[in-house]
């Protein structure tokens, strides 16, 4: 066999394998559950805006699906959420936000997010792990601590954020094995004053 020959074939055998594992990571998400990437660059969005004055509308300029409203009065609405699988009831890959609504329809209002909660579902550990990992990396989350994500059921993580460190940013894991998949709920918080 020729050298071009060989070269060809390896080139050939490289993309195969380069698409089969990249169709099997897309066919292994569950059915309604945001593709991974997506959801790491709208996060990194949120981790990237100022809380402090984070308003829905905002937020809805970059998620990456359709938000529902409850507890809203003419200030705002202080609960957000985008239930992408649900079954049974039961929330499998969805998301909520959580506003500090002040203000009436007469004097100026004001939203500031507090925290949001997460959660993702797949069908292997190692998946989910290696979401984890990729949601806390857009997040901010410090090099030396990602390596740690996914070693214990229950982790919290903080890091001093801001212009000059007087800011926390906080993140909490919780994995879970249910029936045929794993999920972790993911708490997250920013923009708080040392």
């Amino acid at each position: 066999m020729t050298y071009l020959r060989q070269v060809s074939l390896t080139l050939l055998l490289t993309c195969i394998v380069a698409l089969t594992c990249g169709a099997k990571s897309e066919n292994d998400l569950l059915e309604g559950c945001i593709e991974p990437t997506k959801m790491a660059t709208a996060l990194q969005k949120l981790h990237q805006a100022d809380w402090r004055k984070l308003s829905l509308s905002e937020v809805q300029a970059f998620w990456p699906t359709e938000l529902s409203y409850k507890d809203c009065t003419a200030a705002g609405c202080s609960t957000v959420w985008a239930m992408d699988r649900i079954i049974a009831g039961y929330c499998q890959c969805c998301v909520s936000f959580h506003f500090e609504v002040q203000g009436t329809s007469k004097k100026p209002r004001s939203e500031r997010l507090g925290v949001v909660v997460l959660k993702y579902a797949t069908q292997q550990k190692s998946d989910l792990i290696a979401i984890a990992k990729n949601y806390a990396a857009a997040l901010g989350m410090p090099t030396e601590q990602l390596t740690t994500v996914g070693q214990e059921a229950q982790q919290g993580f903080s890091w001093r954020t801001g212009p000059s460190g007087q800011e926390l940013s906080s993140i909490e894991f919780w994995f879970n094995r249910d029936e045929d998949r794993w999920e972790f709920t993911l708490y997250i918080s920013q923009n708080i004053k040392l």
